[in-house]
């Protein structure tokens, strides 16, 4: 999982000593901006997601923590099941393995091309190779909106400081 944040630097020790005791100022500025840059990364998510049901976007979002020494936003996949977990996971990452099929039943329509009345048939347990390019729908959303979120957040830290 990608993250980013801001480490203060011993440039910084005027903010160090500032937030020695931390204002609830400093702490309601930088959480509307971790909301705001939670929102925006979440948008920016889902439309990059692909789309074939629907399924993955109803179960994409974000979240922001706030805790006591930290704020922490987060976007991502809440996936209701493993299944859908892997299913997030190997669009997002690609996948080129075999994978074991278990037997089950399909209902046969076509016939060596031809239209038949459906019927039911019996699918025997079988390997396959899945074949999906990865499609970066998390790694590049962050990656796109790295170095504005630092600013945004540095800035944030900079005008709570100035006002000390």
């Amino acid at each position: 999982m990608a993250d980013f944040g801001i480490d203060l630097k011993d440039s910084d020790r005027r903010v160090t000593l500032f937030f020695e005791q931390f204002p609830q100022a400093a702490h309601d500025r930088l959480l509307a901006v971790m909301q705001e840059l939670q929102i925006r990364l979440a948008a920016d998510v889902i439309a990059r997601e692909p789309v074939q049901t629907g399924r993955l976007r109803s179960q994409s979002g974000g979240r922001v923590y706030d805790h006591d020494t930290r704020i922490a936003a987060v976007v991502g996949v809440r996936a209701e099941t493993a299944q859908d977990a892997r299913k997030a996971a190997a669009l997002e990452y690609g996948s080129h393995r075999s994978i074991m099929v278990r037997a089950h039943e399909a209902r046969l329509t076509h016939l060596f091309g031809r239209a038949i009345s459906p019927m039911m048939v019996t699918v025997p347990e079988h390997s396959r190779t899945t074949n999906i390019d990865p499609r970066r729908f998390l790694r590049d959303a962050i990656a796109g909106m790295h170095s504005e979120a630092i600013e945004a957040l540095r800035q944030a830290v900079a005008e709570v400081a100035s006002r000390g």
